[in-house]
């Protein structure tokens, strides 16, 4: 990413990579000669003009349709209409914007220091116009195709005769079940003061045998697996905790399981008409049952130890199954920051790795992940993230920074929060949720399961009761429960406001996301944090368009 330093004075000069048939066609505002590390050169051709470059952001959720971008060109030597009657089109060709910066007529950049912001395919390209030269071509340049049907769980991870001969037939259908993190809870009954339970994650009767060398065997998940032991129960309340040995189907494939063989709990020789149910919590203290061992959790997390349970490592784990063109450099540059969210459960059904992802895991974290020039990256909204976050950039409106619109809404009183309400650790014996946490403005009522915050009072008192609920099956701590509680409140106490601004090109460095302290006298703001949420190419400058919450905790209102 080029720097303040490098676009101030600077002239920018776009560049255009277009393969066509094998063949790279290179394309600028002018004809330019961009040297490489290695010291030979790339020319760029002049013709290339009229970009219309923009890219935008929500700030949170998922946004992999990016902008498209329309051009026209005139191609040396190619003749479209006679390329399309051999069979050859433009549509399809892989595309690439970057840019440059000039000083003094100097290309400030190497081909490789180049600004990349956009990669795609060329789509319906128009050529033959009898006005036009016969290399003319009018086309738009769309963001590449992703592919998201990476499933979560192989196919072939299923209980049948053929994965395991004469299992339980109750069993036989069951997707192995894949566990994240520790799901489970264990807590103190107020009225006895006995230790209870939260039973999370199923667990399925898939071998057995009768005779002097007898055993029962329960798969607890289709992996390796952290824990050494684990707590089951049946679906008459026996429970155990047993140690987690490890084994293989058929298949070859590497699973987790218990043996239930001499305990309390249903067996499949068992003179009982009960369904053989198991479920296992994997939150719970092993000093009562071991003096070794530990409960631990599920999935192994084979690059930082333990199990995974952080969110940076959750995502990074799942992108790698979904199929897509993935920025890893991205995720883990955020992994840190990522990894202060735990989340844990189970999945025992087909789903794509995107989908569980986009419904399960992103709509409770402060990001956006959205297509970027290495594929799919993330974008943190650093204003809600972490309470007390000053930006450190600093600009004032001027001719170089200048408003050119009138501020109008971009978020409705419908948007706002000042009570949000989640409910989490679920109970997959009941499946059902049994906790919650709930950020409000009433004060006199915090608990454990309630704070209050600020930015729900102000809120309220300034647009009454706007309430949210929402559910998560993947929250079991109680920590991250209430964070994500906290930062949906603070990101939607209050409406955001917009206004466009034209910026001189060293404003380049600015990118989606970014917070800045903004002074402007015909605004009336005095270092106040505004966020960029568009940025378009003018043909002579930048466009941003800025969001500034109407937020009266952080903005002065004296003027």
């Amino acid at each position: 990413m080029l720097s303040e330093s490098e676009h101030e004075a600077a002239v920018l000069a776009w560049l255009l990579d277009v393969e066509f048939k094998g063949i790279v066609y290179r394309f600028s505002q002018f004809t330019i000669d961009i040297q490489k590390a290695d010291g030979s050169s790339l020319q760029y051709v002049g013709g290339l003009s009229n970009i219309d470059y923009e890219e935008s952001t929500d700030l949170t959720g998922v946004n992999v349709e990016a902008n498209s971008i329309s051009l026209a060109l005139v191609f040396q030597d190619v003749d479209f209409i006679q390329e399309w009657r051999r069979g050859f089109v433009l549509d399809g060709s892989s595309c690439e914007l970057s840019y440059v910066l000039i000083k003094d007529s100097i290309v400030q950049q190497e081909y490789e220091n180049r600004e990349r912001v956009f990669i795609g395919e060329a789509s319906e390209a128009v050529f033959g116009d009898p006005l036009e030269p016969v290399g003319f071509v009018a086309f738009s340049i769309e963001n590449r195709p992703y592919t998201f049907a990476g499933p979560m769980i192989p196919k072939d991870h299923v209980i049948s005769e053929q994965t395991f001969p004469n299992t339980w037939e109750e069993s036989i259908g069951k997707v192995y079940p894949t566990v994240i993190g520790s799901p489970g809870s264990q807590y103190t009954n107020s009225s006895g003061g006995s230790t209870l339970y939260t039973y999370s994650t199923p667990a399925y009767l898939v071998k057995f045998q009768l005779g002097e060398t007898s055993f029962d065997y329960v798969m607890i998940a289709g992996h390796p697996v952290d824990a050494t032991h684990i707590r089951i129960r049946d679906s008459r309340y026996n429970a155990a905790v047993l140690p987690v040995l490890e084994g293989v189907d058929s298949n070859g494939v590497l699973y987790s399981y218990v043996n239930i063989e001499g305990t309390s709990l249903i067996q499949a020789h068992t003179l009982s008409n009960d369904v053989r149910e198991y479920w296992c919590t994997w939150n719970f203290n092993m000093i009562p049952f071991s003096g070794s061992g530990k409960s631990g959790g599920g999935l192994v997390n084979s690059e930082g130890g333990g199990f995974i349970h952080g969110a940076g490592d959750l995502i990074i784990w799942a992108l790698r199954k979904s199929g897509a063109v993935i920025d890893y450099q991205a995720w883990e540059s955020v992994r840190g920051l990522l990894n202060e969210y735990k989340f844990s459960g189970y999945i025992n059904e087909p789903v794509t790795a995107w989908n569980w992802l986009q419904n399960n895991i992103f709509p409770f974290l402060p990001i956006e992940a959205r297509a970027g020039i290495n594929g799919i990256k993330p974008l943190v909204n650093l204003l809600f993230v972490a309470a007390g976050y000053v930006p450190s950039r600093q600009i004032s409106t001027s001719s170089d920074f200048e408003v050119v619109s009138p501020i109008t809404m971009s978020s409705s009183l419908e948007d706002i929060v000042n009570r949000y309400e989640i409910r989490w650790c679920k109970s997959g014996y009941v499946q059902t949720l049994t906790e919650i946490h709930i950020v409000e403005a009433e004060r006199e009522y915090e608990s454990a399961a309630i704070s209050s915050s600020n930015y729900a009072w102000t809120s309220r008192n300034r647009y009454g009761l706007h309430e949210k609920t929402e559910d998560s099956d993947y929250i079991y701590d109680r920590n991250t429960a209430s964070r994500v509680a906290q930062e949906k409140v603070r990101s939607a106490a209050f409406p955001f406001r917009t206004f466009t601004v034209l910026a001189n090109i060293k404003f380049g460095y600015l990118q989606l996301g970014d917070v800045i302290r903004l002074t402007s006298d015909e605004l009336y703001l005095n270092d106040d944090p505004v966020i960029v949420v568009a940025k378009s190419w003018t043909g002579s400058s930048w466009r941003f368009i800025i969001n500034i919450e109407d937020n009266p905790i952080l903005i002065d209102r004296a003027v």
